[in-house]
């Protein structure tokens, strides 16, 4: 049976989507082009559900904040930030006043051959997002809430 030149024309841009459906070890594109082709915005980011039990006592509160900033990849967590309102931004910087140094030292607690958890990972790109933003409450030189 032959496949005429017409039906390969029609299911080669299906085929095409199918094999596009995460970005390929190793490519290098402009984060827009890469935001564009493998539609990483932050609208449809996955949502992260931390455990409380994986995190202290004294930082459960910020669970909330880190499922919402503790976004691991670079071009939906800039995504979400350029989006975020001046109110979030300041809710997200006050939530973390006075609170940097214990995150960081939780963090940095973890000897190298620890598995890294979720939430590990997650408070740490929460500390990322805060500090792009340059929303670092806990530095006088640094802050710039708006």
């Amino acid at each position: 049976m032959r496949i005429s030149t017409i039906t390969l024309l029609l299911l080669f841009p299906i085929a095409e989507c199918w094999s596009q459906a995460a970005p390929k070890h190793g490519e290098v594109l402009p984060s827009k082009a890469m935001q564009e082709k493998y539609g990483l915005y932050c609208k449809e980011r996955p949502g992260i559900r931390l455990s409380p039990k994986h995190v202290p006592a004294d930082l459960v509160d910020l669970i909330p904040q880190a499922e919402r900033w503790g976004i691991s990849d670079d071009i939906i967590r800039s995504d979400c930030e350029n989006l975020a309102t001046p109110g979030e931004k300041r809710a997200f910087a006050k939530a973390l006043r006075g609170r940097t140094a214990a995150v960081s030292r939780w963090l940095d607690s973890f000897k190298a051959q620890e598995p890294f958890t979720e939430e590990r990972a997650a408070f740490m790109y929460m500390l990322e997002a805060l500090d792009e933003m340059r929303l670092w409450p806990d530095q006088a030189a640094s802050q710039n809430v708006p």
